[in-house]
């Protein structure tokens, strides 16, 4: 029988690293720069300025940077002062003298843009993967994950809101692993796809997408692959937007064949908890769709960080094909009229309710460990892993249909995923719960409908990696 599911790209799973402000490098004359990460040590004041060693040599050489533009004192917010540079320090595209800033705010000196958030003081030693994109603690976590598991034939599970990239994952995956035969795909939500099983080339890695709607007959079928012992049996990967509901707490897909594909666990976080890989990415779309490497206009790149980005990569790719389309020879690619109505903006900038000060309503840990309204304290619960696996499938719910409501069951589910439960006992649980996060600090985002629970479609949520 297989064992608990081991979850190596959920930091729920690891021991507690230490979190510190981080500044990155997401847009710079230099595109060899960007990436650069550097840790704010506790009291540390340091000064951004053309030269500047900070983030590595050549990472600030702009000529509108001034020799001492601005300086950054970490704190509970992260102080900003200019010294009187002469083109002027900004936030968020607003121009400042001093602010206090809080993570997710983009510094920008000259034509360069910083991004501050918060981050662990190290990252996995995980190496390169082929045709993984970025430079954040999430992406070296998702490279950490691959290059663990890829060479095993354990199944994996890849769960993730919809465009985050998990048959991409997949993708790195079979690649990374050398595998002889082809990739394949069976889309399990698609009807008769069973036939589709026969097929299956020897020594290939067949992916199962949306296998949370695979019909029992398929189920039966890939429980006999996945109990395929010859030596050339296909490698099983499944991606599924949310935790597989078990046919025992009331969900569509068999017991059996749940424990099997939870053997090895990656979550793909949506793109917002990945902004430090925001414009890297947005480089490699443009190869694809210019066929070249060209750079991004500074206006467009800061548009493109303070996107929300509920459609993910998917939608971070067609902006970037509408750029293209845009863009002159020879001229970095442009935030357009078009691509302004496609971010839906009117000036491509957030406005925060005072200079540097750019405040979500409520953010969220991507594990669900914990969660915190601006200017309250942090609330932790990673301690107690049913409430952080209830606050995590609250969000990715919100994130992947807004406004569509948890049932009791499927929550129960989320939260309890190893206990079988008689339906009137799970309904109090998840009741137990959700009045526990209420009074934890949800009160206000938590609501309750005739066919379940969900965070508020209004709420503007952000989630932070772990």
């Amino acid at each position: 029988m297989a064992g608990t599911a081991t979850t190596c790209a959920d930091p729920s799973t690891r021991g507690v690293e230490p979190e510190r402000w981080c500044l990155t490098l997401v847009h710079a004359h230099d595109p060899g720069a960007l990436g650069r990460r550097r840790v704010l040590e506790p009291g540390e004041t340091i000064t951004l300025g053309r030269g500047a060693q900070v983030l590595g040599p050549g990472a600030l050489e702009d000529d509108r940077i001034s020799r001492e533009h601005l300086r950054l004192t970490p704190g509970e917010r992260v102080a900003l002062e200019d010294l009187g540079s002469h083109n002027g320090s900004f936030v968020d595209g607003h121009r400042v003298e001093r602010a206090a800033l809080e993570a997710g705010a983009v510094i920008g000196l000259g034509r360069t843009l910083v991004l501050l958030h918060r981050g662990p003081v190290r990252l996995p030693d995980a190496p390169a993967i082929l045709g993984m994109v970025g430079s954040g603690s999430a992406h070296a976590v998702l490279c950490d994950a691959i290059d663990k598991v890829a060479a095993r034939s354990t199944p994996v599970l890849l769960i993730g809101p919809s465009g985050a990239g998990k048959s991409h994952l997949a993708e790195a995956i079979h690649h990374h692993g050398a595998r002889p035969g082809p990739l394949q795909v069976i889309h399990c939500g698609v009807p008769e796809r069973e036939a589709a099983l026969d097929t299956v080339a020897p020594g290939s890695t067949l992916l199962l997408d949306n296998v949370d709607e695979a019909t029992p007959a398929l189920q039966a079928q890939l429980l006999a692959r996945l109990d395929d012992g010859r030596e050339h049996a296909p490698r099983i990967l499944a991606a599924s937007r949310t935790p597989l509901h078990r046919a025992s707490a009331g969900g569509n897909v068999r017991d059996d064949l749940a424990l099997r594909l939870e053997r090895w666990l990656i979550h793909v976080p949506p793109l917002l908890a990945r902004r430090e890989d925001v414009t890297l990415l947005a480089r490699a779309f443009v190869e694809r769709h210019a066929g070249e490497a060209r750079p991004l206009h500074a206006k467009l790149a800061l548009a493109l960080l303070l996107h929300d980005w509920r459609g993910n990569l998917h939608e971070l790719e067609a902006v970037i094909e509408c750029a293209c389309i845009d863009a002159q020879p020879d001229r970095p690619l442009p935030l357009s009229p078009r691509v302004h109505a496609r971010l839906g903006r009117d000036d491509g900038v957030r406005v925060p309710p005072e200079p540097g000060r750019a405040l979500p309503r409520l953010r969220i840990a991507a594990d669900g460990s914990w969660f915190e309204e601006p200017g309250e304290p942090r609330v932790e619960i990673g301690h107690r892993k049913p409430l952080a696996r209830l606050v995590r499938g609250l969000a990715e719910q919100r994130i992947a249909s807004p406004g569509q409501p948890l049932r009791p069951r499927e929550l129960l589910a989320l939260g309890w995923p190893d206990d079988q439960v008689v339906e009137r006992a799970g309904a109090n649980r998840v009741y137990v719960a959700l009045t526990t996060l209420r009074k934890l600090g949800l009160r206000d985002h938590i609501q309750r409908t005739d066919n379940g629970y969900l965070l508020a479609p209004e709420l503007e949520l952000e989630i932070k990696p772990a």
